[in-house]
């Protein structure tokens, strides 16, 4: 072993340019294999914490995402309570049904194919729900409808809504006055097909529940 360093060393002073030049690439290569040994460690850190923080970013997606729901669906309860379609397009008839002004706004605004267009997902909103009664697919309908309203789905509906004229419908009183259409009418209007449609599909909401004694 001795004598290897001895002819080592001795290669070394005769050949200094290339002995230090052979001991300054080690040295680098060293420093940088060390720097890259600590760099991937890092990254695997990093790694950790990006996937940490995009987990979290996830979820605070999906939180935000129930919370628009949520307002969505307050704005529709309020909306929906909220609305003169009641007066001025319907009858209370056992159940509720359109009158006239009502029947000619469905036409106008092509109700029945906007609902027959989106009606699976409509009825998925309405499943949500689980309506016990067909009061309440009555109620539920107007208020899947308002939250519904603001997906691009609705766009049409609102070109419509943008140019059309007012309408001259009858007050509770029976007078005539001129009535401007909000978007909440129409989607009142719909709820009332939506109901049908509805409970057409599900009938044994029609009917209270069968106590055995």
């Amino acid at each position: 072993m001795t004598d290897m360093m001895d002819a080592l060393l001795e290669y070394l002073f005769k050949n200094w340019p290339i002995g230090i030049s052979i001991v300054v690439v080690t040295w680098f290569a060293a420093r940088l294999y060390t720097r890259l040994t600590q760099t991937e460690k890092e990254c695997a850190s990093n790694s950790e914490a990006i996937t940490g923080l995009r987990n979290d970013g996830d979820r605070i997606q999906t939180d935000l995402n129930r919370l628009m729901r949520a307002v969505d669906e307050v704005r529709a309860f309020i909306a929906a309570r909220s609305s003169k379609g009641a007066h001025f397009f319907s009858g209370k008839h056992s159940p509720r049904k359109l009158n006239a002004s009502g029947e000619r706004l469905m036409q106008d605004a092509c109700g029945e194919a906007f609902l027959q267009m989106h009606k699976d997902r409509l009825f998925a909103l309405l499943d949500e729900r689980k309506p016990q009664t067909a009061f309440d697919v009555e109620v539920y309908a107007n208020e899947v409808l308002l939250s519904y309203s603001s997906d691009p789905a609705f766009n049409g509906l609102k070109y419509f809504l943008y140019n059309y004229p007012d309408m001259e419908v009858t007050d509770n009183e029976g007078k005539k006055v001129t009535y401007s259409v909000t978007l909440e009418d129409i989607c009142f209007v719909l709820s009332l097909r939506l109901r049908d449609m509805y409970l057409e599909a599900h009938p044994a909401l029609l009917f209270p529940p069968v106590s055995v004694p």
